[in-house]
């Protein structure tokens, strides 16, 4: 059985035609394949600190010396 660090799966998405189009200026500016794109940019979501917005749920602490 192969590694399972090894293995990659395959994602895909449905864009508009406009969006694609961004998409494809966007990389081709860039000179970069549209694959190592969205993954670059899955990626740099992937790994930043999510963003733990509840409604009605956060609590804002005051700190003087940060004033």
């Amino acid at each position: 059985m192969k590694d399972t660090e090894d293995l990659k799966i395959a994602v895909s998405t449905k864009l508009k035609p406009e969006q694609h189009k961004k998409l494809a200026d966007l990389c081709s500016f860039g000179d970069v394949s549209q694959s190592v794109f969205i993954r670059g940019a899955i990626l740099e979501k992937l790994e930043s600190p999510a963003v733990q917005n509840v409604a009605g749920k956060n609590k804002f602490e005051y700190v003087k010396e940060n004033d």
